[in-house]
């Protein structure tokens, strides 16, 4: 049986399955394919440098989180991850999340819920200034 974690939480918190509640469902394969090609379907509608700049990836991990790949550092702004927080208060019955994997270090997760959105690293409690500091960062190590 699977360990899970519920709520929000930061990557830094767990790494392992979560759920946005108990009573949710055990999520199914085409459940979680349907919401990968729908979030896909949407983001090409809107953003014209998808999926050059950035893409969902669409592995199933056994939970309800969508993971989405970051080509182009430049993209991670506040605009795009309001546009992903509005795709999951308006989809999903609010029980998915997404992950946006850096690659800085093995917990630096950017994590998105209905509800709230998660930076890894916030040092100054200021989200512009956070988010504009992990631009930088992924910028700096893109270009190494």
């Amino acid at each position: 049986m699977r360990e899970y974690k519920f709520g929000e939480l930061t990557f830094d918190e767990w790494q392992g399955f979560w759920k946005s509640s108990p009573t949710d469902p055990e999520v199914t394969g085409r459940e979680y394919e349907e919401f990968a090609r729908e979030l896909d379907h949407a983001l090409r509608l809107k953003y014209p440098n998808y999926p050059n700049d950035f893409y969902v990836r669409g592995d199933c991990h056994g939970d309800r989180s969508q993971d989405i790949e970051i080509v182009n550092p430049a993209v991670l702004d506040s605009d795009l991850l309001q546009d992903l927080k509005e795709y999951l208060l308006t989809h999903g019955s609010k029980m998915w999340r997404i992950r946006i994997p850096t690659y800085l270090g093995p917990k630096q997760v950017v994590v998105i819920y209905p509800s709230e959105i998660f930076l890894p690293g916030s040092s100054c409690g200021n989200f512009e200034q956070d988010l504009e500091a992990l631009r930088t960062q992924l910028i700096s190590a893109d270009q190494k």
